[in-house]
């Protein structure tokens, strides 16, 4: 496959990307964002970085897959570690945070947790969505060609045809976006920690994804930066206005009767 034909694939898979994640970020309230330049600037880098990597899906698979690698006591273990917090480690999380926040009276907690799980759900759902329209094959059903796009039924119910983009990298960054977008709105003067907690779990999670060879790299950076432009643009339209819940979908918890529990969600539309 000539080089030209690779790019020219790169570019066109990118744009299916491109136009769900526009959705997300052009959400941002004028409030907040002087321009619309800032967030398409940020659509167009992250377009670009995962154009950039899909013609290296191979050879960074392929050195992943090293027996140096794949032998490393320190690697396995710690891709064993960090991988749950791409699915329900966050969630474990976040209900025990709210229920604490709940108990002790803490609205500002209360706020920051049913943002982050407002911007993360949001993010997952187009990102599942775009697993089953682009059904790629994972790299260790097919390890000696990246290019399967679209391969096998429309829509795919096997996960070995559901590669990009990495839905563990989408819930980990959406995480990271949220969280850190409500950090800096509740509680600014510990960013810089939590920017590096938040966002260093997620690089992790999207390494181990590449590690245990079910993602290729681009799909982890697609996911990286879907899960963090919809889940940051969520938050940031939920304060819009300067309230907490303005225009916003919002999550809520109940005890029910005889000991259980509920979640419920609602959308307020404008």
């Amino acid at each position: 496959m000539g080089m030209t034909r690779i790019g020219a694939r790169s570019v066109w898979l990118a744009g299916l990307w491109v136009f769900p994640a526009a959705v997300g970020a052009q959400t941002r309230p004028a409030s907040e964002e002087p321009s619309s330049g800032t967030s398409w600037t940020a659509v167009v880098v992250s377009a670009a970085a995962v154009a950039a990597a899909l013609p290296l899906d191979g050879r960074v698979r392929s050195w992943i897959q090293g027996a140096p690698r794949q032998e490393s006591t320190v690697l396995r273990r710690g891709t064993e570690l960090v991988t749950p917090w791409g699915t329900w480690a966050p969630v474990v999380v976040g209900a025990g945070l709210l229920g604490a926040a709940e108990a002790f009276h803490r609205p500002a907690l209360t706020d920051a947790v049913r943002h982050t799980a407002e911007g993360t759900a949001a993010a997952g759902v187009i990102g599942l969505a775009l697993k089953v329209a682009v059904h790629r094959t994972r790299p260790y059903a097919s390890p000696d060609d990246s290019w399967t796009f679209f391969h096998g039924p429309l829509f795919p119910t096997v996960s070995s045809r559901q590669s990009f983009p990495s839905g563990h990298s989408v819930v980990a960054f959406a995480v990271a976006a949220a969280a850190t977008e409500e950090a800096g709105i509740h509680w600014p003067g510990h960013t810089r920690l939590l920017d590096v907690a938040f966002y260093g779990m997620a690089g992790a999670v999207a390494f181990a994804r590449v590690y245990d060879d079910v993602h290729w790299t681009s799909d982890v950076v697609a996911g990286a930066a879907l899960g963090t432009l919809v889940s940051r643009a969520v938050v940031r339209r939920a304060h819009r206005g300067g309230g907490t819940d303005a225009g916003a979908p919002a999550l809520s918890v109940m005890v029910l009767p005889g000991g259980g529990a509920g979640v419920g969600w609602r959308i307020v539309l404008p």
